[in-house]
């Protein structure tokens, strides 16, 4: 089982700092949520799990991390609230994208297993941001990255079970991870330095 290590990716100054966590101030003069995209260069590993902060893992992370990748650079799980890049391109506003089918999945980014060298290899920081271009004047989505991740990914993400990726709906499933994602939850869970 390899070691393992956390980071915090932040933009503010974080003056309450945990022992064993490393920290790293992004660079980048751009939305939070824009900064996954640089995450394969400020992390410098070769591979890594992305969660957000409104995640609480259930079960031990090394059985996400030894799921074969096959060749992809991502893993990440089906979004519960948009199906489909032809709902996004509706919920949005986003006109669809030349050779990017509407019937393709759609993927939330708050769980990500990310290999960075194929990241690397294939410029994926350059096409997301391609993406993100392509609606920087929409006022319903400019700040948000995730469908982005989807028109650039599209056909480079393997799926792996919403157990990793729980939206909370009913109390029969038994999630690995939940991610309280949305805006239909109260109070998230969320760690203090996040709020």
């Amino acid at each position: 089982m390899p070691d393992l290590k956390f980071y915090i990716v932040h933009v503010d100054d974080i003056t309450e700092k945990v022992e064993g966590i490393i920290y790293i101030k992004s660079p980048y003069d751009l939305p939070i949520d824009h900064q996954r995209i640089y995450l394969p260069q400020l992390l410098d590993v070769d591979k890594f799990i992305f969660l957000d902060s409104d995640t609480v893992t259930m079960t031990c992370i090394n059985k996400l991390w030894c799921i074969d990748m096959e060749s992809t650079p991502i893993i990440a799980c089906p979004s519960y609230h948009i199906r489909t890049l032809g709902d996004m391109y509706s919920i949005y506003g986003i006109p669809p994208v030349d050779n990017v089918p509407s019937d393709m999945l759609y993927f939330n980014i708050g769980m990500m297993v990310i290999d960075c060298i194929e990241w690397e290899r294939l410029n994926l920081s350059g096409l997301v941001k391609k993406a993100l271009e392509g609606y920087s004047n929409n006022k319903k989505c400019a700040k948000i990255a995730e469908p982005a991740f989807n028109i650039a990914l599209h056909d480079k993400w393997q799926e792996v079970e919403e157990s990793w990726n729980y939206c909370p709906r009913d109390k029969y499933k038994k999630p690995n991870i939940l991610h309280y994602y949305g805006q239909n939850f109260g109070e998230k869970p969320r760690h203090i330095a996040f709020i």
